[in-house]
């Protein structure tokens, strides 16, 4: 794999951006970052649904968590699933 492929595959973007890059992009997960968010964005939709992590959080991320995210991420890309990660 390489980097273009990942590149290619996701699209990171702030809270903001991601319904507009979602409707843009068809990914097949929207990757959800934020700790305080209690629901996902109701304009980020996609194929296969809206996974969360609870990572930015303006405070310390816990390894495990960040490691949940890295894992998830890495499989959809190893897949050939797209994401938009917000």
């Amino acid at each position: 794999m390489t980097a273009g492929h990942v590149f290619e595959k996701l699209f990171l973007c702030g809270e903001t951006e991601a319904e507009e890059a979602a409707q843009q992009m068809h990914p097949d997960y929207v990757i959800d970052l934020r700790a305080e968010a209690e629901q996902p964005l109701q304009g980020a939709v996609s194929k296969e649904g809206t996974v969360s992590f609870a990572l930015v959080n303006g405070g310390p991320t816990p390894l495990d968590e960040m490691q949940r995210a890295i894992a998830f991420t890495a499989e959809a890309v190893k897949n050939n699933k797209s994401a938009v990660l917000h």
